[in-house]
């Protein structure tokens, strides 16, 4: 079987320390083309990660006669690189969030149904190994039925400042918020981890937030949903958590509470463990996310065309319009906001 030939759309962060560093190990991947409006970005990158051509040419792109490629540009910029590659045929991994508007959504939603092609979108959380047990776990009724979820992940997002003696703003954290906020960039994830948990769909929620800066949107979010299976979530995100002290803080926890006992995660503390009427079960701690494991399994999905397995732009959508709507009511409800 011939190489994958993969390209990447957008050489910032989130490329450079995530998606290019977990291709290194995988094997069956050409490394064809990046492409980024900032030429530098992606030369830096196609000389660091060993990619072919490095562009700011969207046609020169495209003539790599790439098999998939993976979006990570700005939230804004997702719709038009799935109609770039929807009208090139090409198969797709668009990271999250899907979009930055309902619409948006939906048109993305169109565009890759009319065209055909397969798009997965890059929900990483599903895939580490503390995800998969937890999946185990609830399906096989360790706590008899999942009644309450609290998924806490609270940081600084690198801080206000890059400087905190000059107060030089840290670009990342300002596109962020400008962009719509911690539940809008990183609610999605808590959004999709319970659904692939549970099976069940979420049928109500709303959105109260706090506001530590005075951006449109709350940097400090608590998104309320219950579930088709009798769950109630709570999703706490924010970037303000110690966003201007001189010590990086972050509060990272799931608690899973069913009807017969507790799951329990916390990134801090380095604890994972399950406790019910036998006792306590401890079990290896690790990371949320694997990027790698990712990418293994969404390259298995495109070469056996069984895509039961990974995420796809369906997913994306249902998390992005329900953090948009719980963002957006968080606002609505500011405390001096007009009514």
């Amino acid at each position: 079987m011939d190489d994958i030939k993969f390209g990447l759309m957008g050489c910032g962060i989130v490329a450079h320390y995530r998606h290019l560093p977990a291709l290194q190990g995988i094997a069956g991947i050409r490394r064809a083309a990046l492409y980024s409006p900032r030429i530098a970005s992606a030369r830096e990158l196609a000389a660091e990660f060993g990619f072919e051509t490095a562009t700011d040419d969207e046609s020169a792109f495209w003539a790599s006669n790439l098999d998939l490629v993976s979006i990570t540009s700005p939230s804004g910029a997702h719709l038009a690189n799935l109609r770039s590659a929807a009208d090139h045929g090409v198969d797709v991994i668009c990271e999250k969030p899907l979009a930055e508007t309902m619409e948006a959504c939906d048109e993305a939603l169109q565009l890759v149904r009319s065209a055909g092609i397969r798009a997965m979108v890059a929900f990483c959380y599903r895939f580490g190994a503390v995800s998969r047990k937890i999946r185990e776990l609830l399906s096989t009724g360790a706590i008899g039925s999942p009644r309450t979820m609290r998924l806490v992940f609270n940081w600084d997002c690198r801080g206000k400042y890059l400087d905190l003696a000059t107060h030089k703003l840290n670009e990342r954290r300002e596109g962020r918020m400008r962009e719509g906020g911690p539940f809008f960039d990183c609610g999605v994830h808590l959004i999709d981890i319970a659904r692939f948990w549970t099976g069940a769909e979420p049928i109500r929620w709303r959105g109260i937030g706090s506001w530590a800066d005075d951006y449109d949107a709350p940097d400090h979010v608590w998104g309320h949903l219950d579930f088709s299976n009798g769950m109630h979530v709570m999703a706490e995100t924010s970037i303000s958590y110690g966003h201007v002290c001189a010590n990086r803080l972050m509060a990272y926890r799931y608690d899973i509470i069913g009807t017969d006992g507790v799951i329990r995660y916390d990134k801090t503390s380095s604890t994972f463990e399950l406790q019910n009427a036998q006792g306590v079960q401890t079990f290896a701690f690790a990371e949320e996310k694997d990027f790698a494991e990712m990418y293994r399994a969404m390259f298995k999905a495109r070469s056996t065309g069984d895509f039961s397995g990974v995420p796809m732009l369906e997913d994306g959508a249902i998390a992005t319009k329900i953090a948009l709507a719980i963002t957006r009511e968080a606002m609505a409800e500011r405390p001096g906001s007009p009514s």
